[in-house]
């Protein structure tokens, strides 16, 4: 598991938490998209972790902390303060860093509660960069 900064276009700090899995990349890499003010532990339970269940199966996986939560918050971020912020900042930032590390030019979205509305949203302004959305 590595931390990832993700710096929006507006400046904004989100995070991203990594698990690499398989390498190249057999698999869709997944972004996990948390409701608000939700973070990484969302999808941890104790010993069962998403992430790292995903990332054994071969996708490499990300899970995101917008800006004001979780890691992001000790950057110095406020939440934010729109949808757009959380949409074309965060999330597309986060997007664009995953297709950095690998090599990848669509994502699977797994989302929670308000993560589930962004998520939609990207997916709908950005269809050729969505693989797939559950939310």
């Amino acid at each position: 598991m590595g931390i990832r900064r993700v710096t929006a276009r507006d400046g904004g700090t989100a995070g991203m938490l990594a698990w690499r899995g398989a390498w190249p990349a057999p698999r869709v890499p997944v972004v996990l998209v948390p409701g608000f003010g939700q973070n990484r532990f969302t999808w941890e339970l104790g010993d069962l972790s998403l992430p790292r269940w995903l990332a054994d199966r071969g996708h490499p996986t990300y899970a995101l902390e917008h800006r004001g939560t979780g890691l992001a918050k000790g950057w110095g971020d406020g939440l934010a303060a729109s949808l757009d912020e959380l949409v074309e900042g965060d999330l597309l930032a986060a997007v664009e860093r995953v297709f950095d590390d690998c090599g990848s030019d669509r994502v699977a979205l797994l989302a929670h509660s308000l993560g589930g509305l962004t998520s939609l949203l990207f997916a709908a302004s950005h269809p050729e960069r969505t693989a797939a959305l559950v939310g």
